[in-house]
């Protein structure tokens, strides 16, 4: 009996002690929970905190690294653009010396030009009468060239040029035209500058330019049909052929001459015949 009193009591005992023992564990487990989520929550806004770090850091570095590149790109650049710098400080140089020396030249070749001028005007005057007003116009105009201040030296100077490759021209072949002598309209024959004749439109009067005698001269009427195969060689219509025509020599050679045709081809023609004069080769 005192063992089931002293029982009930220890278990009576045992209760009441435990029971607050037991509400106190729960309590702190309770705040270790919140302690825990709060720490947590603390960590996370850390954590949040070092990865914006993290990707500042990142972005400044990849930001770095592309003015890094660029920076090395635009020294490459320069250094391109320092040599091209360079290069046309050179060409200035080179072209004011150019400059320097075409002012020079300018002085010395005007001269040079008026005297080439001058001379292919004397040329013309004494050569053949062909093309005469063609030719004098050519000289006109480089005339009016030469004195144009909006021509170039260079443009003048290709002018005249030209206008000798053209002189230059008549003299490797043959040609023709239609003028008027003493008042009457005739076909010329031009071979070369060797010699120049003349044909009537109905046939009837054939002449031959006397350079020695600055005139025409009348030629026998047998040479008609000849100097009118020349003219259709000249327009191209009939193929060339071997022809005979009287030419005129110089009278220094005419002593030396030989019977030789007047041969008319695609270049030109040249050639004299058998002398009756010490002017004159037929």
């Amino acid at each position: 009996m005192l063992f089931s009193r002293y029982a009930a009591g220890f278990a009576l005992c045992g209760t009441l002690c435990l029971t607050p023992l037991a509400t106190v564990s729960a309590q702190d487990a309770g705040d270790a929970v919140q302690a825990t989520e709060q720490q947590r929550r603390v960590d996370a806004r850390s954590q949040d905190r070092i990865d914006q770090l993290d990707d500042a850091t990142r972005d400044a570095l990849q930001a770095y690294r592309a003015v890094v590149w660029e920076t090395q790109q635009l020294t490459v650049y320069a250094e391109q653009l320092q040599e091209l710098i360079d290069q046309q400080a050179d060409e200035l140089e080179s072209l004011q010396a150019q400059i320097d020396e075409l002012q020079i030249t300018e002085r010395e070749i005007m001269p040079l030009m008026l005297r080439m001028v001058d001379a292919l005007e004397r040329f013309i005057a004494l050569d053949l009468p062909f093309l005469q007003e063609e030719r004098e116009e050519r000289v006109a105009a480089l005339r009016d060239a030469l004195g144009d201040p909006s021509v170039s030296v260079a443009d003048r100077y290709q002018k005249v040029l030209e206008a000798y490759a053209k002189e230059s021209d008549y003299g490797r072949g043959i040609g023709h035209e239609r003028a008027e002598i003493d008042g009457r309209v005739h076909d010329l024959l031009r071979i070369g500058r060797v010699a120049l004749y003349a044909l009537s439109l109905d046939g009837s009067e054939v002449k031959r330019w006397n350079a020695q005698q600055d005139a025409w001269e009348p030629l026998p009427g047998h040479f008609a049909p000849t100097v009118r195969t020349g003219l259709r060689m000249s327009r191209e219509t009939i193929a060339p052929e071997l022809m005979l025509l009287p030419v005129q020599v110089p009278k220094a050679q005419a002593a030396s001459a030989q019977p030789r045709a007047v041969s008319l081809s695609e270049d030109g023609a040249d050639g004299d015949a058998d002398p009756d004069t010490a002017e004159d080769t037929p």
